[in-house]
This record gives structure tokens, sequence and C-alpha cells, in this order.
């Protein structure tokens, strides 16, 4: 079986993938990984095909602090616009679930 991972780059959506991904590799099928060149060496490192794509981490992060000066309350949400990324919505630390 041919297997595709893809994530943005982010530690905490690409090094999740990797053990998977890894588990993948091991049992036999063909595995590559799309995400930012940025994360080359950590991919290559697990041993894994890397398949750069997307902007690297720096020109993310760039646009995400964009879209924090654009974000904007909206009743009681606060929505985050990331300048054509995906949206995100966060509720106020006083609308947050209670554990």
């Amino acid at each position: 079986m041919r297997v595709l991972f893809s994530s943005v780059a982010g530690y905490g959506h690409v090094f999740p993938l990797l053990p998977l991904a890894q588990a993948f590799r091991d049992r036999g099928d063909a595995v590559a990984v799309v995400t930012s060149p940025s994360y080359a060496r950590h991919v290559e490192a697990a041993g894994l095909q890397l398949l750069p794509a997307g902007l690297d981490e720096d020109e993310l992060n760039a646009l995400l602090a964009a879209g924090w000066q654009r974000a904007r309350v909206a009743s009681t949400t606060l929505r985050f616009e990331t300048a054509g990324l995906a949206d995100v919505v966060f509720l106020p630390d006083d609308r947050a679930p209670t554990a």
C-alpha cells in the first residue's frame, strides 16, 4: 500500500505523524511525508521520504502573526483569520470548558 502523510509546518503537527508513518513503513508500505521543507531533517532522520511543500515555518509564522492583527471579537467568540489559511475559533477564558 502507498501511504501519504501531510501536515502544515509546526512541531505539534509534524512530530505526532512520524511514529505512525514509521509504523506503516516498518510493515512494508511505501510511505511519504508532505510538509514544509523546514522539517526535512526530522522527516529524513525518521527514515521517511520527504516531499517538500508549503510554506517554511518562518513564512507560516509571519502569516499567523498577521492574522492575529486582524483578530476580531464576534459575540462571545474570538475569530482568528489566518490570511487564507483555515479559520480557528477560540473561546474567551470565561467561556472555556471546565474539567
